[in-house]
């Protein structure tokens, strides 16, 4: 008997959840995400009198998808004519995409849908109401209004969210919306995490605002957030030998099930114990009845957090090496050759004021992880992925694309010399020697020797600066740096001077090191520099503690 298959996937999540920049909207847009699979396709199935495991199978159903497989052709029928009705209203402007296929077994079924959800593409689902010339228009979003909520006019996307938001908060016991999931792991109130930016937005007062820094004085001490998205590497190669492994009907479905269960567990853990070490141990924020961050996106293999600026990297080390450990521990159960050493991941991390609009924060993350993976990939040709990350913080203007970014902004041309540099390492690898990347650690520690008292900021900035003028002008101040870092306080500033060329040294990963700048050779005639992206997080106010976990 034939087999079919219905595969769903929504599409740009991030930039529909973030699509108003308003926190309460974000959280809103997640809980509909993730009640995508939940909530709502349970009430279709109920009313098309179908039932999950007797009717269909879901061998993955989470983070926005699903995968259906039945032997009842009607059954895969009925749910594909109705389902996007239901999207369109229950989220209003989600893109997705969506397959059908049939064939002798699972195997073959999903196959099919696969190539078939490929052909649709990411195709634009009409967004009712059309808007007309005389029609208002929401002012964060651009698009029809249709209704008003205190000071906000809403369009129908974000009337949708706030309501969303609504039921999550007048329902703390449901385990629908990522941050109650994890805040029951963490056996922690349903109430940590911040449901506004402003003590003035937030409906519940002060205690559901963003916590940020703050002086000894009490005075605001910075503003910045980092948007932080991870994402699995090699995911489309684990699902290949899943199909490899094992007969197909009953055994591949349910091997399918226990990889996606496995998987979703492992990340959610791995962000269980970021968040224990870096938000709630952390001696800064243990006393906060609300947490400096907030999930968005927690399933799968992606996770999509919104983090206080100093407190973002170190709790995104925590999350990928935990990753790491976790689908280790959680796929070597599955019997199948090559998943014994779990997987690996990669990082985003845009930095940018809480003012600024989120959903190009949240797409330039998406980009720096994208470049994270490519240069990853690039370093390790054609051998098995590693963990790392990349980093940007945005000054002026937010650009959504790093690599328009990269050669735009962090790249300068010294056209005597034909040669290029880069105000930046690009990538960090995790682990050292990893992909030929440099390692976190070497990061981690300039950021220390930064924050040495002995060190002033000053000089470090300058030579940036200068980089973008003139690189003759760079080399004379950085000369001039070493000679009065050496005489500074007799031995301790030798000692500061060599612990700086060391630092230097690790970063090349045995590449060649400029005498008279601080650059490192990437590639022929193209050289970066680690003090680019030190100076970035020293400037976000990232203490020892922090760096040093």
């Amino acid at each position: 008997m034939s087999w079919h298959c219905l595969v769903f996937e929504a599409n740009s999540i991030q930039s529909w959840v973030f699509g108003s920049g308003r926190l309460r909207h974000i959280v809103g847009g997640s809980r509909l995400v993730s009640g995508l699979t939940d909530e709502l396709l349970d009430s279709v199935l109920a009313g098309l009198g179908l039932e999950a495991g007797r009717d269909m199978l879901f061998p993955r159903r989470g983070g926005g998808a699903f995968y259906a497989f039945s032997e009842d052709a009607e059954a895969i029928e009925r749910l594909a004519q109705c389902w996007p009705l239901f999207v369109a209203r229950y989220a209003p402007g989600l893109g997705f995409s969506l397959g059908r296929g049939e064939g002798d077994g699972p195997r073959a079924a999903f196959v099919a849908a696969r190539a078939a959800l490929q052909r649709t593409g990411k195709r634009p689902w009409p967004v009712l109401p059309q808007a007309t010339p005389v029609m208002e228009r929401a002012p964060r979003t651009g698009r029809p209004a249709v209704a008003r909520h205190r000071k906000d006019v809403l369009d129908e996307t974000s009337r949708a969210q706030e309501r969303a938001e609504a039921i999550a908060r007048a329902n703390a016991h449901e385990d629908i919306e990522p941050g109650m999931r994890l805040a029951r792991r963490l056996e922690r109130g349903t109430n940590i995490w911040p449901r506004d930016m402003e003590p003035d937005e937030s409906p519940t007062g002060s205690d559901a605002a963003f916590p940020f820094r703050r002086d000894e004085q009490g005075a605001l001490a910075s503003r910045y957030v980092a948007l932080v998205h991870a994402d699995g590497n090699g995911l489309g190669q684990v699902l290949q030998q899943l199909q490899a492994v094992g007969s197909d009907g009953a055994e591949y479905l349910s091997l399918f099930r226990r990889f996606s269960d496995a998987l979703d567990q492992a990340t959610l853990e791995a962000a269980a114990r970021a968040c224990q070490a870096h938000l709630i141990n952390d001696p800064d924020t243990c006393d906060f009845e609300t947490l400096p961050a907030r999930p968005i996106i927690l399933g799968g293999d992606d996770l999509t957090f919104l983090v206080r600026a100093d407190l973002a990297l170190p709790f995104t080390r925590s999350f990928l090496e935990a990753f790491e450990q976790e689908t280790a521990s959680r796929l070597k159960t599955l019997g199948v050759a090559g998943l014994e050493r779990g997987l690996t991941a990669c990082a985003g991390l845009a930095y940018l004021r809480a003012n600024q609009p989120f959903h190009m924060g949240v797409q330039l993350a998406e980009s720096l992880c994208a470049h994270a993976k490519a240069q990853v990939r690039q370093g390790v040709n054609g051998g098995p992925m590693v963990s790392a990350l990349a980093l940007h913080r945005c000054t002026d203007s937010l650009i959504e694309d790093y690599e328009q970014l990269l050669h735009s902004s962090l790249t300068i041309a010294d056209h005597a010399g034909a040669q290029s540099y880069r105000l930046t390492m690009e990538a960090w690898a995790l682990h050292s020697g990893d992909a030929g990347l440099p390692p976190l650690d070497a990061l981690v520690g300039l950021l220390a020797w930064l924050n040495h008292k002995q060190i002033a900021r000053g000089p470090g900035r300058q030579l940036l600066g200068l980089m973008g003028l003139s690189p003759g002008l760079a080399r004379v101040r950085y000369r001039r740096w070493l000679e009065i870092l050496e005489k500074r306080d007799g031995q301790s500033g030798s000692r500061l001077a060599e612990e700086f060329s060391g630092l230097l040294k690790a970063a090349a990963c045995g590449a060649r090191v400029l005498e008279d700048l601080p650059f490192v050779e990437r590639q022929e005639r193209l050289f970066a520099t680690p003090l680019g992206d030190a100076m970035a997080l020293k400037s976000l106010l990232c203490r020892s503690a922090e760096v040093q976990a």
